[in-house]
């Protein structure tokens, strides 16, 4: 039987990616110790299992059962589940489940989350979000609307966790200089071994954010897929595909030059320091050594834009660029919802919205 098991609780942003793929592919080597990863990518399917409006609801049994029988029949020293979102389950309905599939793991399993900051959450929230055609809005409406439903607000929920899990429930900030190498990949490994005594062969980087110019572009793909087939046809899972695979895409092809990554604007960042200071205060005394999320929201207005950036891609694009990419979205939106004629007026019209307007200021946030 697998002596321990850690669950990953992944955030958004936070290199979940980047640590699943070296574990999936065992790119690494950790002298006399041997980890099972049972997945071949994540472990989004138990999560997901739990809500009961999800469709995987009616197999929670099977689906948890086939990696609790993974587990429990291996001789390895740990077993790694991991899956980006876990930290959003009720701590509850988390023992619950574990109480059912692995009652004979007590006091053998340890839960760890990474967590950002509150204003590069924000930032990395909006990069995710316009990835993904949740989401078309600048970074001002989005942190008004994180705001308004208290998202961000960490110290409730997490403090939770660790009613519920005490010692076994550990938070690390997403913060490089906090992270051992600087890197999140050798700082869960680290973690797990409880030493330094391992090493990663594979590319601990692959999943790197999106550049202004190239967001703004996958966030078109995407809000014509969407237009074309609203809701039903354009599933979440289908945008999720196209955003993942054509990050990839872009991560193999070398850049030309260093493109700007999405940024706050300082007016923006002195809004969210006000409106975070008391978490990130709490957050820091309750979970960690130091200060390091009250530093990070304290330097935020430093690191930050004197204006906002434009989010108009033709800003980034010259004219007949556009021409192309947006006949290359209807020709993609069209295909995948089934429909075999293109609103020409639709896209003509599109291209003078995205056009660079005369007045720049009217282009941003």
């Amino acid at each position: 039987m697998t002596k321990e098991i850690i669950f990953h609780l992944g955030d958004y942003k936070t290199g979940s990616t980047s640590i699943q793929r070296i574990l999936a592919a065992q790119d690494f080597s950790i002298p006399g110790r041997r980890v099972l990863f049972t997945a071949r990518e994540n472990h989004m399917d138990l999560p997901r299992s739990l809500y009961p409006e999800n469709r995987l609801f009616a197999r929670q049994k099977e689906i948890w059962e086939t990696h609790a029988q993974a587990i429990r029949t291996s001789d390895a020293d740990i077993a790694v589940i991991s899956a980006e979102n876990m930290n959003h389950l009720d701590p509850a309905q988390m023992q619950a489940a574990v109480d059912r599939y692995f009652p004979d793991f007590s006091g053998r399993i340890r839960y760890v989350t990474y967590l950002r900051p509150h204003a590069d959450r924000i930032v990395s929230s909006f990069a995710e979000r316009r990835k993904l055609g949740e989401f078309f809005g600048g970074m001002a409406k989005l942190h008004t609307e994180i705001l308004d439903k208290q998202r961000l607000f960490y110290t409730p929920r997490f403090t939770a966790w660790k009613a519920q899990f005490g010692p076994a429930f550990h938070i690390r900030p997403m913060v490089r200089e906090h992270l051992f190498r600087g890197d999140v990949v050798h700082d869960f490994f680290r973690f797990m071994c409880g030493s330094e005594e391992f090493e990663i062969h594979g590319d601990t980087h692959r999943n790197e954010s999106l550049s202004v110019a190239e967001l703004l572009a996958v966030s078109e793909l995407q809000r014509e897929i969407k237009r074309l087939g609203g809701k039903k046809i354009a599933s979440r899972d289908v945008r999720h595909r196209i955003a993942g695979l054509l990050q990839e895409a872009l991560a193999v092809l070398p850049r030309k030059a260093d493109l700007e990554k999405p940024r706050l604007h300082k007016a923006l960042a002195a809004r969210i320091q006000d409106s975070y200071r008391e978490d990130a205060a709490a957050m820091d005394a309750a979970f960690f050594e130091g200060s390091p999320f009250a530093d990070a929201l304290a330097g935020a207005k430093d690191k930050a834009l004197d204006a906002p950036q434009s989010l108009r891609l033709g800003d980034y694009y010259n004219d007949d660029a556009l021409r192309m990419f947006l006949a290359i979205a209807a020709m993609l939106g069209a295909t995948v919802n089934g429909q075999d004629t293109l609103a020409e007026n639709q896209i003509a019209d599109r291209l003078e919205k995205i056009r660079p307007q005369a007045d720049p200021s009217q282009s941003g946030d």
